[in-house]
């Protein structure tokens, strides 16, 4: 008698629960946060300097020969301009 009414007293909270999870499902869901736009770049307030100049030394033979040649880097500034990433 006790395994009997145990059961239906399981049976009874699932149905409650069942119906109350279902009635959740039948409400419309909140919109979803609106994004945050990402902070604006920090903006050059006055151009770069040079604040030591040096001439590049060239090989004798590649001098004398005409060689020359481009190097390309790629610097990271942080928002106080300072480089924090360099890439030859």
């Amino acid at each position: 008698m006790r395994r009997a009414a145990a059961r239906a007293s399981a049976a009874m909270l699932t149905l409650a629960f069942a119906s109350a999870a279902r009635a959740q499902l039948d409400q419309p869901l909140p919109p979803p946060p609106a994004r945050a736009e990402p902070a604006p770049a920090p903006k050059l307030t006055k151009p770069p300097v040079v604040k030591k100049p040096v001439e590049p030394v060239y090989p004798r033979e590649a001098f004398a020969a005409g060689l020359a040649g481009d190097v390309t880097l790629t610097l990271d500034l942080d928002a106080e301009g300072h480089v924090t990433n360099v890439v030859v």
